[in-house]
């Protein structure tokens, strides 16, 4: 196997993004200083430009596949069936590894209805239309939600053991010190959520904790089985807790604090213990 120097292009990334030095100045090489697209997606050494550059592109597609299809004379069902097969396949890519433009997602999200009702207007509610047939729906798409899905996507790989990805090694990097995988086991409003650097990392926990997050008890079994770490419900200070050397003991949760249903253990039990 042979590099093709001439179809090649490099970019600084890390902590020598901003350099000008070119290797290996003898080979043809395209140095590029912005962005460069590998495997279908833009990279750059801001965040900020593979976000934009890569909706942008398939916002573009989108126009251009729909406009492909909008003479064409089809049923709601079929309409729907183009959107979910050769639109929504094909944001995959894109939506499930970058961090979410919210206002990408909101103007896809108008040319599905445009090209749904022919730029009339809608003539159903959009919550009727995402709906099963059973409730009077059309199954569409909610963008949103399948945004959401595959974002939660990586809380599922990440607390597969026998996933050993070494991407899971950036998302420990961030969320080492607030417990690891017991940030997804806790029960965090996402009011409470850190702030993370990585704003992919900031999403995937974003979205977690509004698909999890439980913000009522019910009885007193559900109190006694409570997580005391990263729990919204259980504070000290007014905000969630996780002690290392707690956790590392077994102590995870409200049960172990108790003596029985009613009464939490005494503190000389609790310090012999």
């Amino acid at each position: 196997m042979r590099l093709n120097s001439k179809n090649s292009e490099i970019l600084w990334i890390g902590a020598c993004t901003g350099r000008q030095d070119k290797l290996c100045p003898e080979k043809d090489l395209k140095w590029v200083t912005d962005k460069l697209k590998t495997l279908g997606a833009w990279i750059s050494s801001d965040p900020m430009v593979s976000m934009e550059a890569n909706h942008n592109e398939n916002l573009l597609k989108i126009r251009n596949c729909l406009s492909c299809w909008k003479y064409r004379r089809l049923s709601l069902l079929g309409k729907i069936v183009v959107l979910k097969s050769l639109i929504a396949s094909q944001l995959v890519y894109i939506l499930s590894p970058l961090p979410t433009k919210h206002a990408s997602l909101d103007e896809i999200n108008n040319m599905f209805y445009g090209f749904l009702w022919s730029g009339r207007g809608d003539k159903i509610k959009r919550d009727v239309m995402i709906s099963d047939y059973k409730n009077g729906g059309l199954r569409m798409i909610d963008i949103k939600c399948f945004n959401k899905a595959l974002k939660s996507k990586w809380v599922k790989k990440y607390l597969d053991n026998d996933n050993h990805g070494k991407w899971k090694l950036l998302l420990d990097s961030e969320i080492h010190g607030l417990g690891g995988d017991v940030i997804f086991k806790g029960n965090l409003n996402k009011s409470d959520l850190a702030k993370f650097t990585d704003a992919f990392t900031s999403e995937i926990l974003k979205t977690w904790s509004e698909i999890s997050y439980n913000g009522n008890i019910t009885s007193t079994e559900h109190l006694l089985s409570l997580p005391l770490w990263q729990n919204s419900l259980v504070r000290i200070g007014n905000k969630p807790v996780y002690y290392k050397s707690w956790s590392s003991k077994g102590i995870q949760n409200v049960r172990h604090l108790m003596k029985d249903a009613h009464n939490f253990l005494s503190f000389t039990v609790w310090y012999r213990a």
